[in-house]
């Protein structure tokens, strides 16, 4: 554990073991902008976290405050999550003002949870509370390598001990979910730092249980996270990439080989998961942001250099081997034109297929739908958004309507996303320069739906064919086929077909209908409360618009064929296509 120049711990009855954060202490005391941060806590009571506008809020008095309407805002005070910053204000200036409000920050809450928190959802949050005793013992740790504040370290260590305990208890635990990993991860820490506690025995060992568990179920055989998205895949990778960084080598000897395991497949999805341009897709609650490689202690695997070379922007590690990648069992294929060399010419083709459910989180009805780029954005999914399961923003984006998927339109739109398990499959095999994947999903309450892609990469081209029929044979029904582009495109139609142009050059995205012909082709308005047309969230709270391009029909069932092909047009008006 670091300490400041010329600082002397005397030593202190209560035991200590505090190396786990050593690390991430000295990067905290290091830097600048987090200190500034730091600053407008402590001075202002002024909150900074991802996604938010600073606010100043009094939580001393509430700490149910809710300046945005976002569970995630509130999340974050309950969890504690600005006390790092707390601390980097402190090491870097020393104010006292600091180490005072990060003490009365515990002192409130612990009055608060005892009195008017009540029912509050965040007191006993199953994550917030795992996250609250981690940024408590960091605290803690702090306190100890400059021997600060030394009377009320039993205090904050009893805090600590009273979360332990409820995070052993089976009916508080989330297991198999990335809570559950947290929970679990935090009970290994408190186990760790407090070596001489009668229940740190007991914690190593449900942890370790609890872990090795976790492991298993979150990741498929093929490496892939099960929570439905890219930036979860990430983010539990960090979180057992931690566990094995932060805690004793000894403690966890089976977890660790377990984890070694199972990272260099991981690193091979999320390298073939990963945009042209660096960045993730924003598939399931994933914001877009660059992937970055985290997995340092990989070096010498090629896994490694292939991930180092997607995030590097091509100027460190090695190209995959293969341009065209399948995960079946977590229902992703991956379909690229060719991994372009550092400033080669040209436009990289990347699409997407997603078909899969294994987890009942961060689930969106997303089943067949498909993301493309190529330069631009030409097929986008709707985003996160928030985790306000009522607003309808929200659930509008989790639903069928915001993804590029075929719908039946009965009416309610947007109804929240169901939390149980579907089947969901995807097949999918080579036939000379085409990849074709067929798709089944039971996402469909009464209906049997498959999806056929057949893709020509290197011609930038593909197909879709969609089927949807009733299980019970009855009226006819609504069913369109739903493709959304971003709103700096230009939408043209001729007859049945559809182009999509970019503003900025002759580019574009011909849609063009070969199957049995639909009623309607054209944009559709999907009736979002407050909003003219679909809308898209790139970054979390944040929301701009989209249009969505609906071929629509009133049939028995839903048997379409669309062709895609990316091309140049000068001027679509010359071929005889009309604006929309």
């Amino acid at each position: 554990m670091s300490m400041a120049p010329g600082v002397q711990v005397p030593p202190h009855p209560f035991q200590i073991h505090a190396s786990a954060f050593a690390e991430r202490l000295t990067l905290i005391c290091g830097n600048a902008h987090l200190a500034s941060t730091g600053r407008q806590v402590v001075e202002n009571s002024t909150y900074v976290f991802t996604g938010f506008a600073p606010v100043r809020v009094d939580l001393f008095s509430d700490w149910t405050a809710d300046p945005y309407g976002s569970r995630s805002w509130q999340w974050n005070t309950a969890a504690f999550n600005f006390l790092p910053a707390v601390i980097a204000y402190h090491a870097a200036n020393g104010s006292p003002a600091a180490i005072d409000f990060a003490l009365q920050t515990v002192d409130s809450w612990r009055k608060a949870a005892a009195t008017v928190l009540g029912d509050y959802e965040f007191a006993r949050h199953d994550h917030a509370s795992a996250i609250r005793a981690e940024n408590t013992m960091l605290l803690l740790a702090y306190l100890h390598s400059r021997g600060l504040a030394q009377d009320r370290w039993e205090g904050l260590a009893a805090l600590v001990d009273e979360i332990a305990s409820l995070l052993e208890e089976e009916s508080f635990y989330s297991r198999h979910t990335n809570h559950g990993i947290e929970q679990s991860r935090v009970l290994a820490l408190a186990a760790d730092m407090f070596p001489a506690c009668e229940a740190s025995n007991r914690r190593w060992k449900l942890a370790e249980q609890r872990l090795t568990d976790e492991l298993g179920f979150a990741f498929t055989d093929e490496g892939v996270n099960v929570e439905n998205s890219p930036a979860y895949h990430l983010y539990v990778c960090g979180i057992f990439l931690r566990i094995i960084d932060e805690l004793p080598r000894e403690e966890l000897v089976a977890l660790r080989a377990a984890v070694d395991a199972v990272m260099p497949k991981a690193m091979e999805f999320i390298t073939h998961m990963i945009r042209p341009d660096g960045m993730l897709p924003i598939i399931g609650d994933t914001a877009a942001r660059s992937a970055g490689n985290r997995f340092r202690r990989y070096f010498g695997c090629p896994q490694y250099q292939w991930l180092e070379y997607a995030t590097s922007g091509r100027v460190r590690g090695q190209p995959p081997a293969k341009s065209i990648a399948a995960f079946p069992e977590a229902g992703y294929l991956v379909v690229r034109d060719r991994w372009k060399p550092p400033r080669a010419p040209g436009r990289e083709f990347h699409l997407i297929l997603k078909c899969g459910c294994r987890s009942r989180y961060h689930r969106h009805d997303d089943d067949f739908n498909i993301v493309l780029v190529c330069g631009e954005d030409w097929l986008i999914d709707g985003g996160a958004y928030s985790y306000d399961e009522n607003d309808v923003v929200r659930r509008y984006l989790r639903s069928k309507w915001a993804h590029n998927v075929p719908v039946v339109d009965e009416g309610e739109r947007w109804l929240p996303v169901p939390r149980k398990l579907h089947n969901a499959q995807l097949k999918v095999r080579q036939d000379g320069q085409r990849t074709i994947a067929v798709a089944i999903s039971a996402a469909y309450d009464g209906y049997s739906a498959s999806r056929r892609l057949t893709v020509q990469p290197r011609k930038r081209c593909f197909s879709v064919q969609d089927r949807i029929e009733p299980v019970v044979v009855g009226a006819k029904r609504m069913f369109r086929s739903l493709w959304h582009v971003p709103a700096e495109r230009d939408i043209y139609r001729r007859g049945q077909d559809i182009l999509v142009r970019s503003r900025k050059g002759p580019q574009a995205m011909s849609i063009r209908s070969v199957g049995v012909g639909f009623d309607e082709v054209g944009l559709l308005r999907p009736g979002l409360p407050g909003h003219a047309n679909g809308v898209v969230s790139w970054q979390a709270n944040k929301l701009k618009p989209a249009k969505i391009v609906a071929f629509s029909i009133l049939a028995g069932a839903l048997d379409s064929r669309l062709e895609f092909n990316l091309f140049e047009i000068p001027d679509p008006l010359e071929d005889g296509w009309e604006p929309l």
